[in-house]
């Protein structure tokens, strides 16, 4: 059970917050609700990162590295860090994730249409996605 407000989590508490599905009110045990919950989390980690470098607090970034070596280092090998690091450095701390959702654009069609649970476009023709994605990504890549 969470409250609302803010909280400070720490990684098991914080893992079961993202990946919850019950609850008591039907919106928040939805998939949705779970999605939120999870960008909640990654919005919240990536402003400590930020921080946490801002301050140049050396115990936390050690942390943060132990946390890349024992989780991360085999998917990304540390010279293609270092590479991603120097590439970010200057533009690293102005880097502001915003909150954006597509869901607006989705419906959820009566599971017997596909015999499954599924999101399709409100709108058949892909358009309005294909705007939004593209707005979205201009406006990333321009900065």
């Amino acid at each position: 059970t969470f409250t609302e407000g803010d909280h400070r989590m720490l990684g098991k508490e914080a893992l079961q917050y993202m990946r919850s599905r019950h609850s008591t009110d039907l919106e928040e045990g939805t998939d949705d609700a779970r999605s939120r919950r999870q960008e909640q989390v990654m919005y919240a980690v990536m402003a400590a990162v930020k921080r946490e470098i801002r301050h140049k607090n050396a115990q936390a970034l050690g942390k943060l590295f132990a946390l890349y070596e024992h989780n991360f280092s085999q998917a990304l090998p540390f010279p293609d860090l270092f590479a991603l690091a120097k590439v970010m450095k200057s533009t690293l701390l102005r880097i502001e994730l915003k909150q954006h959702t597509i869901l607006p654009l989705l419906t959820h069609p009566p599971v017997a249409k596909y015999t499954q649970w599924v999101y399709e476009p409100t709108d058949p023709s892909w358009q309005e996605i294909r705007q939004d994605v593209q707005t979205a990504l201009f406006g990333i890549m321009s900065k």
